[in-house]
């Protein structure tokens, strides 16, 4: 039923972008008609790709880094590993339409004002996490480090 509600959504989004834009009015099965047969358009489920975090070199570049992370002497130690990252996304579609040849897949978009968090993890199982509604930069990380110690 959601899928359905969506589909007609973004029919009634285009209907308006074209009247609005182009001061043309076209009923919603003459736009459908039009979306499928005639530019061989359909309505797919999307695929949520992320923007960088996946590509070959940093894949490759964890995996090392874990490599080296379990040699170390882990006796009397206490590590921390902390990563970064943002919260929220701007495009909640599910579905869109688009060509039969081409990826059915959206980038991901920041939201406005951005929320990063920061979290740490020692290997005695305690977590700090810390949130902000700013873009994190060396001045963040440095308080962040600071009030960890």
């Amino acid at each position: 039923m959601y899928q359905k509600e969506e589909y007609f959504s973004s029919v009634k989004h285009i209907q308006q972008k074209l009247q609005d834009d182009y001061g043309i009015a076209m009923k919603t099965h003459k736009l459908m008609h039009l979306l499928h047969h005639h530019l061989g358009m359909r309505y797919k489920r999307v695929h949520s790709v992320s923007w960088t975090a996946n590509q070959p070199k940093n894949l490759i570049l964890r995996q090392q880094f874990a490599n080296a992370l379990l040699k170390l002497d882990w006796h009397s130690k206490t590590i921390i590993n902390i990563d970064e990252t943002w919260l929220g996304m701007s495009d909640f579609r599910r579905m869109k339409w688009t060509f039969t040849d081409r990826p059915d897949s959206v980038r991901k978009k920041q939201v406005q004002p951005r929320i990063s968090m920061i979290t740490g993890l020692d290997t005695e199982g305690s977590l700090f996490i810390s949130l902000l509604q700013a873009n994190s930069n060396s001045s963040v990380m440095e308080m962040f480090f600071t009030h960890l110690l």
